[in-house]
């Protein structure tokens, strides 16, 4: 009887290593899963596509009114004399923005390489006494 009894001992620590490993196993696929920054990483086009298409759904659409609802409205407001003006619609549009996101940015980089540039010549790299700075800066004499 004490042979058995050893064997399921040892079957019972081996099927608690193996479940174990199994658990472990199961937590990290759980974190895996629950982790966006994996799914992007491995599934850009999919997320972009994604994200688009959620765009698309949640904005709405611009709305237009017919022709027959505008002339009443503006009849309305002219017999009550409400002062409307115009929409103002904004001009270049695509162009304008993306030229309105670069000017930031190059800003930045220049005014970036500008304090390298300064950094450089406070950290001794040149040094003013050793050699003549009008030459490897270009400036005429």
């Amino acid at each position: 009887m004490s042979d058995s009894a050893d064997d399921i001992v040892k079957r019972m620590q081996s099927v608690r290593r193996v479940v174990s490993d199994d658990v472990k196993g199961i937590v990290q696929s759980a974190r895996t899963l629950t982790d966006w920054r994996y799914h992007v990483r491995h599934h850009p086009w999919l997320l972009s596509g994604l994200a688009l298409g959620a765009g698309y759904l949640l904005v709405p659409r611009k709305r237009h009114l017919p022709s027959g609802e505008a002339r009443q409205l503006a009849e309305l407001l002219k017999k009550y004399n409400v002062p409307v003006q115009p929409p103002q619609h904004s001009t270049g549009g695509l162009v304008r923005a993306l030229i309105g996101m670069a000017v930031p940015v190059l800003t930045r980089t220049a005014v970036t390489m500008a304090q390298n540039r300064f950094a450089a010549l406070n950290s001794g790299v040149f040094s003013p006494g050793d050699e003549d700075t009008s030459d490897q800066f270009h400036v005429p004499r």
